[in-house]
């Protein structure tokens, strides 16, 4: 029992004396139910209120309905007999404590009653009012600590419950490590990350040194050669009252296998040439990597956190914000465009956009990605300009065919006409006709040449001596306020080429440069030089093989060209001169002429500076080219025959005159098959067969080939505005004595009739 003292101080008796007892008795006996009350209104410490039933019914009734602090109950109630009373109450209401009331004189009953739950026994009419008082506020006060106690003991088991149920689900292993390093405890974990069984685990030695920092990872080789990384974190803890370790690992295998992956795809984003560049969707820079520094100049670092637009001119940014906004709808961007550097400047790019999306599938950045184009549209352009070139030499040797046999008819007409002549006035004019048509002549070897329709005769070439000859010819028209500067090396090694369309060149290129100082003064620089092209300039200009050249170069500084001047110097027909004092074919020609020479030129200008052109001319010391010279005095015929085939009538009585002229018996025939008839009918009848090359119904070359089939040995003189395909291969597979192109004069017909005949 408790003293009454003690019982005061108590929680509950604080709280009782706040608001009483409320006492539930349960007893059929009036006369003890008066003793009862009598009682306890002697109480002093505390007030009771009692309420009173007889029956046990009753009670659990009461006590479903009302609170009461405590039970007073007697043991020998009409519906329920003994200690099963108290066992019933209890059972039905375990947080109500019971004192159990007996008039029986054993201390068996009373003991009895305490092991089936009641919380005390008094004796009926041998108790006071303090004794019934201490006896309720003592069971009260214990039924209090009991109830207590029950609800720790549960949150406690719960707390437990949930802490073992975390150990044994955690992915992680978890291991109790005693003093002398053997595993007192380990959860399920621990034989999956360790590859041993629980058996081999508790009780035994831990088989990996504990780490010394509380961190450290180590490698686990499983019985089946995988190799696991774990990570181990150690703390101090007790185990049954012992100093032990608390172990945890961590398979991070996995982890360190995307850490490594993360870390080589950063590695090769930041070594990629290409330039990447990521934003979140409100255009943020996120993502700069090494390319995109070395495309536009801007360090990840500056451009980290900024706005995409931050490197753009702001007039642009309404045309970026369009595109940003396309794709943060799902479109895919992809063009080709001039990005801006940081130092203003600008690269060609070919660009690709996206957005990019999270697990869900929503839009979560954009990706941006450029490659540098700049050198493709290069080689784009430089392949275009030899595909213009090209389309234009097609054309060139379309036409020449047709206005070569027009200035054949003019020049051989005009030819006849001046010798038949005897009056000087007339004479003057035929010949002023003619250098018209020499001139005409000229300009369509100009157009083939550009076109490479006409065929060179080359030889091997000293360099210095053209230069100085063309420099001597340019000084003639040089005006007082242009200095002509010379920086020339007479020991560079001989070329391979055609001497006079060399001038053609140099000419060309002086008199566009004086040009260009035209009104003021200025200097045209002439340098010849040994040079050898390496691969990094050959890289710049593919027209140009590693090897060793000849160099010229030709400056002014005069007004300099733009670029879009510069695209187009070679076009024919293209010039910058007023009407009337240039063609537009001067650089064309000049452009054809080294393309033939298998060289290259390169032209460098700037606005109000200058131009440079450079010549570069590969060495070929090693070969030959002999010219043959055709200007020699016609010599006379012995009265041949001769069979004239050509489809233009104006040619063929042309031919058939001049021939009379000088001595052979010309005939002349129209159609290619008549004339293959007439060889037919007398193989032996012609000396020789003078055939154009262009005819309807056959080629001159095939025509050939059937004269031969009849008359192996027949001589033939092939003519031909053009002759590019024939080859002196073709020529002489197909039976042909000569190649006469056209126009030509009557010396050089007369010239090569008399040494075929020969």
């Amino acid at each position: 029992m408790i003293s009454g003292s003690a019982w005061s101080n108590s929680p509950a008796a604080k709280m009782h004396k706040r608001r009483g007892f409320r006492i539930l008795l349960v007893e059929d006996n009036p006369a003890d139910v008066l003793i009862l009350q009598e009682v306890l209104e002697d109480v002093k410490d505390f007030d009771f209120t009692l309420k009173h039933v007889s029956r046990m019914s009753e009670c659990l009734t009461e006590l479903s309905c009302e609170q009461y602090d405590a039970v007073l109950l007697d043991l020998g109630l009409p519906d329920s007999q003994g200690e099963q009373t108290c066992v019933n109450l209890k059972k039905a209401f375990p947080d109500v404590p019971v004192l159990v009331l007996t008039g029986l004189e054993d201390e068996e009953a009373g003991t009895r009653a305490l092991r089936m739950g009641a919380q005390d026994f008094l004796r009926k009419n041998q108790f006071d009012g303090a004794l019934l008082g201490r006896s309720i506020a003592y069971a009260v006060e214990r039924q209090h600590i009991a109830s207590e106690l029950r609800n720790k003991t549960r949150q406690l088991a719960a707390s437990e419950s949930r802490i073992r149920q975390i150990i044994e689900s955690s992915a992680d292993a978890i291991l109790v490590v005693d003093r002398e390093e053997v595993v007192q405890f380990a959860n399920p974990a621990a034989e999956e990350i360790l590859d041993r069984r629980m058996l081999d685990l508790i009780g035994r030695p831990f088989a990996y040194p504990l780490a010394k920092d509380s961190r450290g990872e180590f490698e686990i080789t499983h019985a089946n050669g995988a190799v696991r990384i774990v990570e181990m974190c150690v703390v101090d803890t007790f185990w049954n009252e012992k100093e032990a370790t608390l172990v945890t690992l961590r398979d991070v295998t996995v982890r360190k296998h995307n850490e490594a992956v993360l870390k080589r795809d950063a590695e090769i984003l930041s070594r990629l040439r290409d330039a990447i560049i990521f934003t979140n969707l409100e255009a943020k820079i996120l993502y700069w990597n090494e390319g995109a520094t070395k495309l536009f100049g801007w360090s990840a670092e500056e451009m980290r956190g900024k706005s995409y637009l931050s490197r753009y001119p702001r007039e642009e940014h309404a045309a970026i914000m369009k595109r940003l906004e396309r794709m943060r709808q799902g479109h895919a961007i992809h063009s080709e465009r001039a990005e801006v550097r940081k130092d203003g400047s600008r690269v060609w790019v070919e660009a690709l956009a996206y957005s990019t999306q999270d697990e869900a599938g929503k839009p979560n950045g954009i990706l941006v990605m450029f490659r540098d184009v700049s050198e493709k549209r290069k080689l784009e352009g430089q392949l275009h300009q030899a595909q213009k070139m090209e389309a234009i030499g097609t054309l060139a040797g379309g036409i020449a065919h047709d206005f070569n046999n027009i200035m054949m008819a003019i020049n051989g007409y005009t030819q006849l006409a001046s010798m038949a002549s005897t009056q000087p006035e007339v004479r003057e004019h035929l010949e002023t006709v003619m250098r018209a048509g020499v001139r005409a002549t000229a300009l369509i070897k100009q157009i083939l040449t550009f076109s490479r329709q006409q065929p060179l005769d080359r030889d091997t070439t000293k360099l210095y001596d053209v230069v100085q000859e063309s420099i001597s010819l340019l000084r003639a028209s040089l005006p007082s306020t242009i200095e002509i500067v010379t920086r020339l090396e007479p020991a560079v090694p001989a070329v391979l080429a055609n001497a006079g369309q060399i001038q053609q060149v140099l000419l060309n290129l002086g008199t566009n440069a004086l040009h260009a100082m035209k009104g003021r003064t200025g200097h045209l620089e002439f340098c010849l030089e040994p040079f050898e092209v390496d691969s990094h300039v050959a890289d710049q200009n593919p027209n140009l093989q590693p090897g060793k050249y000849v160099r010229i170069s030709v400056s002014d500084d005069g007004h300099g060209m733009d670029k879009e001047t510069l695209e187009r110097i070679y076009d024919p027909f293209y010039t910058t001169k007023p009407v009337g004092e240039g063609t537009g074919l001067g650089l064309a020609v000049v452009h054809g002429i080294m393309k033939s020479h298998d060289g290259a030129i390169t032209v460098y200008s700037q606005v109000g500076v200058g131009t440079t052109f450079r010549l570069y001319f590969p060495v070929h010391a090693d070969r030959v080219v002999h010219v043959d010279d055709a200007s020699a005095p016609v010599p006379q015929g012995n009265g041949e025959r001769i069979l004239i085939v050509d489809d233009e009538e104006s040619l063929l009585l042309l031919g058939q005159k001049t021939l009379e002229m000088i001595g052979y018996q010309a005939e002349g025939c129209a159609r290619v098959q008549d004339a293959l008839d007439r060889v037919r009918q007398d193989p032996e009848r012609y000396d020789l067969i003078i055939t154009d090359e262009t005819m309807p119904g056959m080629t001159g070359m095939d025509f050939a080939r059937e004269v031969v089939k009849i008359r192996p040995g027949q001589r033939i003189i092939l003519t031909t505005g053009y002759s590019a395909k024939l080859t002196p291969d073709v020529i002489e597979e197909a039976g042909i004595s000569a190649l006469l192109p056209k126009p030509h004069s009557i010396n050089v017909l007369g010239a090569l009739v008399h040494e075929v005949l020969k």
